[in-house]
């Protein structure tokens, strides 16, 4: 697969040069997606020598058998067989020559962009293609417009400073009912790769979306937040890879409006999340089956980690740091009124890389002074332990001193002290556990 991926002008088996290959990949994944639905994108293999054949009569440089050509796609690994037929063997590979399609055929590029319920099934292949194309301007006004169309229609501008805070704070309230809870959270040190490995793999099984599978239209008749995130989703990634574009207004303007976008999601979710109790306190008889307001309450408080999650997974990359630090320099200028937002800033810059990062918690602390989002500081620097220190005993070290400074920051008449003793206590426990689990072994 590889070897079809980077730039060459070298033949390989068949006769055909690379990017021979990849453009007879593209079409072959086009005519899937429009004529194959029926079968999950696969044919048969006289139906893909009969398509090879054609794509030949309509390439005269192309003079490979097609027999061979299908050889090799097939012992390189871009097709497989499934049962009687052959289809491409992941769907990142099916998604990526999909992308390369959109790069070769503008014209599908605007049938995408002209149907929603199409569009937010592409998700991967705008990422993709925007990589491929890096200064079009014009594909990415496209896609914020049409962003703009929806959220704009869902939800008031949050322009004036402090508005996104308010709406931050009347939605969770102030951390003093619940910080206590929070602060009950303990990591004694961090987990293991292989835990961590087995963990992902049981929230995200790669055997389910990694085979190719079927684009159902979306339904954007009744927004819901899974709709909501395609649409944030797609221009966030799009606008992490365009980095050749030169329009530094633009840049900005978009960057602005993603980061507002992805806070009003998390709104939204907490009124779902409402709506959702409600309706399934109706259905209910008896009341020992009732969601509780408790129960809402501790959902709506993860909220800004969530939220802050799903902006890592838009925007998150190194080549955005700058205009990151420009916009944190900007919203500090006023910093009582930007909490939100500087939150999530903040984080965002450390999830790209924390080790060369780590330094702005200190910032954080500084300038998110909210209370809700003193606790969502506080849980953000447990995950760090817990997922980012392994086998790394400075990052350890330090992520467990800035976890004190972060329980002292929700409880300033805490005790260093005793946090301190509570902390070696816990490193005590864990070395009588080791070296009695060595006497066993």
């Amino acid at each position: 697969m590889k070897c079809l991926i980077r730039n060459s002008s070298c033949s390989v088996r068949g006769g055909l040069k690379f990017e021979q290959y990849k453009e007879l990949c593209s079409q072959l994944a086009h005519d899937l997606l429009i004529n194959h639905k029926d079968s999950v994108y696969s044919a048969d293999y006289g139906e893909l020598i009969n398509f090879i054949s054609k794509y030949a009569k309509k390439n005269p440089r192309l003079v490979g058998d097609p027999k061979n050509i299908f050889d090799f796609l097939f012992e390189a690994g871009i097709l497989k067989k499934k049962i009687d037929r052959y289809t491409f063997r992941l769907n990142g590979i099916f998604e990526y020559f999909l992308a390369y399609y959109i790069k070769e055929n503008p014209e599908f590029k605007e049938e995408i962009l002209s149907d929603d319920s199409i569009y937010l099934n592409f998700k991967n292949e705008l990422e993709i293609y925007s990589g491929f194309n890096r200064k079009d301007e014009k594909f990415l006004k496209k896609v914020y417009e049409k962003t703009r169309l929806v959220y704009d229609s869902v939800f008031p501008r949050y322009l004036k400073a402090g508005d996104l805070d308010t709406a931050l704070l009347s939605k969770i309230g102030e951390a003093e009912t619940f910080a206590a809870d929070f602060k009950k959270i303990k990591i004694p040190e961090p987990i293991k790769h292989e835990i961590q490995d087995a963990i992902k793999d049981k929230n995200e099984p790669l055997n389910t979306m990694s085979e190719v599978h079927l684009k159902e239209k979306v339904d954007i008749a009744q927004i819901n937040s899974e709709i909501l995130e395609k649409y944030v989703s797609i221009i966030a990634r799009v606008f992490k890879n365009s980095d050749g574009i030169e329009n530094v207004e633009l840049i900005h303007e978009i960057f602005d409006y993603i980061l507002e976008c992805y806070c009003n999601l998390g709104f939204y979710l907490i009124k779902e999340i409402k709506e959702y109790a409600r309706t399934e306190n109706q259905k209910q008889e008896s009341e020992e089956f009732v969601i509780g307001e408790e129960l809402l309450k501790a959902l709506s408080r993860f909220i800004p980690v969530l939220t802050e999650t799903l902006l890592y997974d838009g925007l998150g990359h190194v080549n955005l740091k700058t205009i990151i630090l420009e916009k944190i320099e900007q919203l500090n200028m006023d910093s009582k009124n930007n909490q939100y937002k500087l939150f999530l800033l903040y984080f965002l810059l450390i999830d790209c890389d924390i080790k060369a990062n780590k330094n702005y918690i200190n910032e954080a602390f500084e300038n998110v002074k909210m209370s809700v989002l003193k606790v969502s500081t506080l849980f953000k620097l447990n995950i760090y332990l817990a997922f980012k220190a392994y086998n790394n005993k400075d990052l350890e070290s330090y992520l467990k001193k800035q976890i004190q400074t972060a329980n002292l920051n929700l409880d300033s008449r805490s005790d260093v002290g005793l946090i301190q003793r509570g902390l070696a206590k816990r490193t005590k426990s864990n070395i009588v556990k080791a070296q009695s689990e060595n006497q066993q072994i």
